[in-house]
């Protein structure tokens, strides 16, 4: 999963600087560079917050997050049929 990747771009899109972020979320701008970079996990916690403030379900959030490698082999194929789906309305309704 490569959710500090998705968190970095809904920083950017929003044109948000860390220190930004991290105050709105309340976290530190050390904690949140950490998770943009993939050194840290965020919590579940902070998660929901990221969702919060970019107003995503936070399911949708952990679609984004998602790569193929994460997917077990034996669920790829449906992942394949319906990533271009889902990741298009997830674009029309959330951008």
């Amino acid at each position: 999963m490569n959710i500090g990747i998705v968190i970095k771009g809904l920083r950017k899109r929003k044109g948000l600087s860390q220190d930004e972020l991290g105050e709105a979320l309340g976290i530190s701008q050390t904690y949140l560079s950490q998770i943009e970079s993939e050194k840290k996990v965020p919590a579940a916690a902070t998660v929901a917050k990221v969702a919060t403030f970019f107003e995503i379900p936070s399911g949708v959030l952990a679609w984004m997050s998602i790569e193929e490698k994460d997917v077990p082999e034996h669920k790829k194929e449906a992942y394949r049929l319906m990533k271009p789906a889902v990741d298009e309305l997830i674009k029309s309704t959330f951008n």
